[in-house]
């Protein structure tokens, strides 16, 4: 039997996104700090004797690796921060994927430490980029699962963006995917295309246009 009075409306319930929004931030500014602690000094170095120079060629790959996590966790940030200026409210749902999206790339330091410790070791090499492709996908995931909830946005969201911001966020997954293949033969080549991923995300004219009309 269905108590419901006639004629009512059942919204969904929601929350709002000032804490998920500090969260965020929080995570992600704490993700990089360990990033950039990751890369040690080992005690026994001698500079006078090598140079400085010497130590950095040594640790190339260490520092390339994490000048490398540290870019493409640039981008999944700016691509989560345009997806929640679209954001008015959230609910449970959302927040689980948005948990889901922080705890992969909470990972990206395991996977990057993995990558630079196991030199050439194609499993290391997997991990690390698997790591950054799960994370890509969860938040193309979120960006799709926001679209189609209506009543979480601030406004409708125009289909052209919609459409134009569903290929841009697939982008850097789809590159890091073509990375892992590429990697098994050479991973120098894999990194360039890893780097190349920044490029496609410099600047954004459908979205910033719709930006513009808010004013």
């Amino acid at each position: 039997m269905n108590d419901m009075p006639k004629g009512k409306v059942v919204r969904e319930p929601w929350l709002t996104t000032e804490r998920l929004g500090a969260l965020n931030d929080g995570v992600i500014a704490i993700i990089i700090t360990i990033l950039v602690l990751g890369i040690e000094v080992p005690e026994g170095h001698d500079f006078g004797t090598d140079g400085v120079l010497s130590f950095m060629y040594k640790f190339s790959r260490d520092i390339m690796v994490y000048l490398l996590n540290f870019t493409l966790i640039g981008v999944f940030w700016l691509q989560h921060h345009v997806m929640f200026h679209y954001l008015a409210r959230t609910n449970r749902t959302f927040i689980y994927l948005n948990l889901l999206f922080l705890f992969l790339l909470s990972l990206s330091p395991f996977s990057t430490k993995l990558a630079g410790t196991y030199r050439g070791e194609r499993f290391a090499e997997v991990t690390f980029a698997l790591n950054l492709l799960l994370s890509g996908v969860m938040l193309l995931v979120m960006w799709r699962y926001k679209v189609r909830k209506q009543n979480l946005l601030r406004k409708p969201i125009p289909a052209s963006v919609v459409k134009s911001m569903s290929r841009r966020i697939m982008i850097a997954p789809a590159i890091i995917l073509l990375g892992m293949v590429v990697s098994v033969f050479n991973f120098h080549l894999a990194a360039l295309l890893y780097f190349s991923v920044p490029i496609f995300y410099v600047s954004h004219r459908l979205v910033d246009t719709s930006w513009q009309g808010e004013e």
